[in-house]
């Protein structure tokens, strides 16, 4: 039988304990409370621009059928959602 065994599984136990015992973090501390109605105002503000160069990416990509402007429809609506 190997003894070394012996010492390897104490070491393990041990780190384990003293691993348990210190409690780790507590984790992400969760985001300050924002206004209601202020965070609604900035995700339609971000969203009207957004939607504003998906909707001209799409026209121009329907107007000239293109390689490049389906790509920059494509990126355009990748951004949007």
């Amino acid at each position: 039988m190997n003894r070394t065994i012996y010492p390897r599984t104490a070491f393990a136990l041990a780190a384990t304990a003293l691993l348990v015992s210190c409690g780790g973090t507590k984790g992400p501390t969760p985001p300050p409370k924002a206004d209601a109605p202020a965070f609604i105002a900035g995700v339609n503000k971000d969203l009207v621009e957004l939607y504003k160069e998906a909707n001209a990416a799409g026209w121009t990509q329907s107007t000239y059928i293109t390689a490049d402007t389906q790509y920059l429809n494509a990126k355009a609506n990748e951004r949007a959602l």
